[in-house]
């Protein structure tokens, strides 16, 4: 079936996270078959845990997955230009990613099935994550000069470093153990 080629790709990159792998298959099934709302992003993932796990690399490897390469990734690095107003800061990184206008003219939207990395979601100021929770519900982002971009064409992929050492105390241990 399909999601089999979905789990093998991503498995072929990821390593060690087959619960964060089966959740992400899933919902880039229900993308890709059409069964997700229009009125939301396509899809939205929170993955927390220590640095090297493979948070980033998931991202990019659904990217890689749906459009042969990462071109269509957007990354949005929240320890980034967080100077002045944070949430212009970032939605000018992800400016580039608005190209098409929609046909009612209601705003600028993400061609279709474009991924969004959230990188570094903790470093933020906490209105950004505020924020972004708003914005992953209405599906409208405030761009520079008043432009209105709207989400619902992207898979949205935040991630974090928070609780990274809970996440590493109840870990299995790797390797030999006395």
């Amino acid at each position: 079936m399909f999601s089999n080629a979905i789990q093998a790709a991503l498995e072929r990159e990821i390593v060690g996270q087959p619960q964060a792998l089966n959740a992400v298959v899933r919902g880039v099934t229900r993308v890709t078959s059409g069964l997700t709302p229009h009125e939301r992003p396509l899809a939205a993932y929170l993955l927390m845990g220590p640095t090297g796990v493979g948070k980033s690399q998931t991202a990019r490897a659904v990217a890689r997955f749906l459009h042969g390469d990462d071109r269509q990734l957007v990354v949005a690095d929240c320890n980034w230009g967080m100077h002045g107003d944070p949430w212009m800061s970032f939605a000018t990184q992800l400016a580039p990613l608005f190209t098409q206008s929609t046909p009612n003219g209601d705003g600028i939207e993400c061609p279709p099935l474009s991924v969004i990395l959230v990188e570094g979601l903790e470093s933020g100021p906490p209105e950004l994550c505020k924020t972004l929770s708003r914005v992953l519900e209405s599906t409208q982002i405030m761009l520079p000069q008043g432009r209105h971009g709207l989400l619902r064409n992207c898979i949205v992929f935040l991630t974090s470093r928070m609780c990274s050492r809970e996440i590493l105390d109840e870990a299995s241990p790797i390797g030999f153990t006395s």
